[in-house]
């Protein structure tokens, strides 16, 4: 009960505090730079959706600020040109009191799809709006 009181204060934050008309303000700019540019906005508003789901979920889950910074280097040195040959052990190394056994591998591969595909929709999104600059 007292996790669905935390829950349930979190949203009541965001809404005293404008969250989602922050959040749909910045959808729609995207939509229309996304649209300008040939690219549909079902991926712009695919990327807004994982945003925010990442963003008021849980927090037990995987991805925290320091996971997420790993996954941004891996990507970006991907884009770099470099190969990164394994990234599940670079992730892994960073949590803390976790066994490495099967399910834990599972958990940090599918929080590491789900974070890259994140972070490559907003690599996306930043370029298009470079572009309109």
């Amino acid at each position: 009960m007292n996790s669905f009181k935390k829950i349930a204060n979190d949203a009541k934050k965001r809404l005293v505090n404008g969250y989602w008309e922050d959040v749909y303000r910045n959808r729609d700019e995207d939509i229309l730079v996304a649209t300008q540019n040939g690219v549909p906005s079902d991926f712009v508003v695919g990327a807004y959706r994982q945003k925010v789901n990442a963003s008021i979920s849980n927090d037990d889950t995987i991805v925290d600020e320091v996971f997420y910074q790993k996954v941004y280097d891996i990507v970006t040195r991907e884009l770099n040109g470099e190969i990164v040959t394994n990234p599940l052990s670079i992730l892994s190394d960073g949590i803390v009191g976790r066994k490495h056994d099967i399910k834990s591998v599972l958990q940090i591969s599918l929080a590491y799809i789900e974070t890259r595909l994140r972070i490559e929709r907003e690599i996306k999104i930043k370029s298009l709006k470079q572009l309109l600059d």
